[in-house]
């Protein structure tokens, strides 16, 4: 019996911990390697909002519809002038897939994941992007990294790309794969 239990409560602790979590996760953190390919206006066509809709829901695009314009962009990214001025910090946006459309991503930059940003790139509420899918990396920029002429980062030409621990306590702290894994 205490074997039983004992299996049951690792099944349902594996559950929880990882397979709800796994589901339940609606975004992607993800980084911006390329800020030509932001939109600073974007319009919705119908099947753009329809699209838009269908993955995440009425209210979710209206707000995404509202603050996916320059005029709803902090300061310091709220005019193209701005952008160039800060392009190097704006790589530097901690942010999160929504959705994508064809060739372009919608991503949120939430305020609390974005208070290391200057004052002037800061917002009290979330905002959105609608970036060529282009113009996207994974993981988070570190502060120093470079970018090229064509708004990559050298850093990463020869290494893997980066990516964000969203929860540490789902780290694995020993890991065998299997043959399939490998």
């Amino acid at each position: 019996m205490k074997f039983l239990l004992k299996k049951y409560f690792l099944l349902s602790l594996l559950i929880v911990t990882f397979i709800i979590p796994l589901t339940a996760q609606e975004s992607h953190p993800i980084s911006i390697t390329n800020p030509k390919e932001l939109y600073s206006t974007y319009d919705f066509s119908t099947a753009d909002k329809e699209n838009v809709i269908a993955a995440v829901g009425v209210e979710k695009y209206e707000d995404i519809n509202r603050a996916c314009h320059e005029n709803q962009w902090p300061s310091g990214i709220a005019n193209l002038d701005s952008r160039n001025e800060n392009r190097d910090q704006l790589l530097q946006y901690h942010i999160t897939m929504v959705t994508t459309l064809d060739d372009k991503s919608i991503v949120e930059v939430k305020p609390d994941e974005n208070k290391h940003m200057p004052e002037f790139m800061q917002s009290v509420t979330s905002f959105y992007f609608v970036i060529g899918s282009e113009g996207l990396g994974s993981g988070i920029v570190n502060p120093g990294d470079s970018l090229t002429e064509e708004g990559d980062f050298s850093d990463f030409d020869d290494e893997l790309p980066q990516a964000l621990i969203i929860d540490p306590g789902q780290l694995l702290p020993v890991y065998t794969f299997t043959e399939e894994e490998i």
